[in-house]
């Protein structure tokens, strides 16, 4: 792998040239690898702990259902769109879902929690748009998100997010400060 925790193989198997994947004794056909993928009733997790993400999406808008990912979700680029609906997402050794670079993320029924750093992480120009999702249990902050990003939209009020906290600005000499804010 180049060490990003997306590789061929899942739990043990491979991908083949043609689209055929194979997991211990089960095989299946990706028929769709393009921006219109979707993937239901998918476990993924990375294959040690020097990994963060287990799932890398750059373009498109893929659709992830009723999956379980045990290592984060790195979303970005400007046309990259992905929806998880009913996805849990733990154990990540960093952000559990981290949207960058001008990407857009929806989560509808979503458990973002148990993650080694912030829940969601929003930057540099990155969206992500949840409801009735938790993001919870996570040892930094539920949502961090920088001043250049649109930020965080919460829809209906079955979301359970905590108190939000970011983090801005720098000091004089490189040092950074901390301003934190409730919503």
């Amino acid at each position: 792998g180049d060490g990003s925790g997306v590789g061929g193989s899942v739990g043990g198997g491979g991908v083949g040239g043609n689209g055929m994947v194979t997991a211990g004794r089960s095989e299946w056909v990706v028929t769709d690898t393009g921006e219109g993928a979707s993937a239901s009733n998918l476990s993924l997790r990375c294959r040690n702990q020097q990994q963060a993400y287990c799932v890398v999406v750059v373009n498109g808008s893929p659709q992830f259902n009723s999956c379980a990912f045990r290592g984060g979700v790195w979303v970005g680029g400007y046309s990259t769109h992905p929806a998880m609906h009913a996805c849990e997402v733990t154990r990540s050794r960093g952000a559990g879902v981290k949207v960058t670079d001008h990407a857009m993320l929806s989560a509808v029924g979503c458990y973002i929690r148990r993650n080694a750093g912030n829940g969601l992480l929003v930057e540099r120009g990155g969206l992500a748009r949840l409801k009735r999702t938790a993001v919870v249990e996570n040892q930094a902050e539920a949502v961090l998100h920088t001043p250049d990003t649109a930020g965080v939209e919460l829809v209906g009020g079955a979301n359970d997010v905590p108190p939000l906290m970011v983090r801005l600005g720098l000091r004089g000499g490189g040092e950074a400060a901390a301003t934190t804010a409730a919503a």
